[in-house]
């Protein structure tokens, strides 16, 4: 919407029939365009990859009281579980280490359950019913 603003901004207003014959002709063959395009895809693109990790310096960082540590571990979960079971599980692995470390039952319960439930995502019903 906010690109039509622009361009009828820029269009001299003779007839409503002339506007809409610009729009219908309107493309994005113009580099302007391609550039502004790229520019979101990259700032969207890195912006995921930032998240990660800042997600991991927060659980990975023993300065930092568990309760953050653990909330951060299932934001990642929350994300992460549908697009990438695979790496999720390696995290379960650590969740399950530091939960075992920090003896919060509820977090190996947590761990546990996030990991029947990252392979059930993958099909695995078998691995998911004994975990």
């Amino acid at each position: 919407m906010i690109f039509i603003g622009i361009f009828l901004r820029n269009i001299p207003h003779k007839s409503y029939t002339n506007t809409l014959a610009n729009i219908k002709n309107f493309n994005l063959k113009k580099p302007n365009f391609k550039i502004i395009f790229f520019l979101i895809g990259c700032i969207t693109f890195s912006n995921g990859y930032s998240q990660i990790d800042s997600l991991r310096n927060i659980w990975e960082d023993e300065k930092i009281s568990d309760s953050i540590r653990f909330e951060a571990i299932k934001k990642y979960y929350i994300t992460h579980t549908y697009a990438e079971p695979d790496s999720v599980l390696v995290l379960i692995d650590y969740h399950y280490s530091l939960a075992k470390e920090k003896n919060s039952i509820r977090e190996i319960a947590n761990a546990l359950n996030e990991k029947s439930y990252a392979f059930f995502i993958k099909g695995d019903t078998k691995k998911s019913m004994k975990s």
